[in-house]
């Protein structure tokens, strides 16, 4: 059992109970997933919808973001008929992954390998093909390690094609500039990208990562779970003042993993935190302070004898505790936008022991809809 960090096993998709999803359901977790693909892969990618039997529509497509593409424009809703001498055809037929027989040969400047995933339901009904188109120049970047790219692909493809018919949750988006680590099943690195190999070294971790336990390079540090489903794992790893977000994605034969330092975020997040404590606190003094301020007009009212100051007096002080209701509010709350509702009634509650005697009760009425929100700045003024 392999275990990653703070898990002491990893996420399982057989652990999913059967359950059903309609086709079009099952589309769309397909289409969700194949933006964060084209990056990785990288290849374009289009999503197709069997109509009919015969007819295929374009319903999803994904271009590389930093790498070239073979297409200048998009094919969303293009319709074309499925001919028995065509790829999809034979994919059909066979039900399997088909490679094209053409594979190599330049198109817009670039040698293509094409492969066509059939997309079967489980009535054992093709609903639509994902066709995947890659550069060979890509492939080649791998070197000796070819096979491990061709392997990976592979994997996480039939991945993302299995479990859309498990659940609706997409893998987890894998950006340009990630970290790649590739493990084989007893979690010895087999492949790590420049980004991956980076990270490690300010980390000082262990080098060169290849050929290394994942687990012993990655000891140092805290793990923290961040979630847990049967597609993937999310964990944070901190290390002095870094925070790394590794997202551990179990396939068939290995276990892909993506590496992304978040330390800035995390960081500004910790900042952000530390602001919001003190400007509720900074609400919280205003309070006190707006309430020290009614109490000592109360007192004022108090002694003079002139019904016109006492009218003042207290329209000055209702005043105050409407505006320190507002503070105390924001002060436990701490948001942009308030609810008029709730504070009206908070409002009319103080409002309503200046105007009633202790042997009277009378009974107040807000007739006004839930969650009538404005901004803070303006309620305060």
């Amino acid at each position: 059992m392999l275990a990653i960090g703070a898990l002491q096993s990893l996420p399982d998709r057989n652990d999913i109970k059967n359950v059903y999803i309609p086709d079009e359901v099952i589309l769309n977790t397909i289409g969700n997933s194949i933006v964060s693909l084209s990056d990785f892969i990288p290849a374009d990618i289009h999503l197709y919808k069997l109509v009919d039997n015969n007819i295929l529509k374009t319903i999803a497509e994904a271009k590389p973001s930093i790498y070239p593409s073979f297409y200048r424009r998009l094919h969303l809703e293009h319709t074309f008929l499925l001919k028995e001498d065509s790829l999809f055809y034979t994919a059909l037929k066979n039900q399997e992954k088909t490679d094209s027989l053409n594979n190599g040969q330049i198109f817009n400047g670039l040698p293509l390998f094409q492969t066509i995933y059939p997309i079967i339901n489980k009535n054992n009904k093709t609903i639509g093909f994902l066709l995947v188109e890659r550069s060979l120049y890509e492939q080649r970047r791998w070197g000796l390690k070819e096979w491990l790219y061709q392997n990976t692909v592979n994997n996480i493809i039939q991945a993302i094609l299995e479990s859309s018919f498990l659940e609706t949750r997409a893998l987890p988006i894998i950006y340009p500039g990630d970290g790649i680590v590739i493990l084989d099943s007893n979690g010895i690195i087999n492949y790590s990208n420049y980004t991956a190999i980076n990270t490690a070294k300010y980390l000082e971790l262990i080098t060169p990562l290849e050929g290394n336990s994942f687990e012993e390079v990655f000891s140092k540090g805290t793990w923290r779970i961040l979630e847990v489903n049967s597609l993937y794992s999310e964990q944070e790893l901190t290390v002095d003042s870094y925070v790394i977000n590794i997202k551990v994605i179990p396939l068939d034969s290995i276990v892909l993993i993506v590496l992304r330092d978040v330390s800035e975020l995390r960081h500004k997040d910790q900042e952000i935190k530390v602001k919001s404590a003190i400007i509720k606190e900074i609400h919280h003094r205003v309070k006190n302070n707006l309430q020290s301020i009614a109490s000592l007009l109360r007192l004022q009212q108090r002694r003079t004898q002139n019904m016109e100051v006492k009218d003042i007096l207290s329209d000055s002080i209702n005043r105050i505790n409407s505006i320190s209701v507002v503070h105390d509010y924001l002060s436990q709350k701490n948001v942009d936008v308030i609810d008029l509702t709730e504070m009206a009634k908070n409002i009319l509650f103080e409002v309503s022991k200046s105007f009633t005697l202790p042997d009277k009760k009378i009974g107040f009425n807000i007739y006004a809809p839930d969650n009538l929100l404005f901004p803070s700045a303006k309620a305060v003024s």
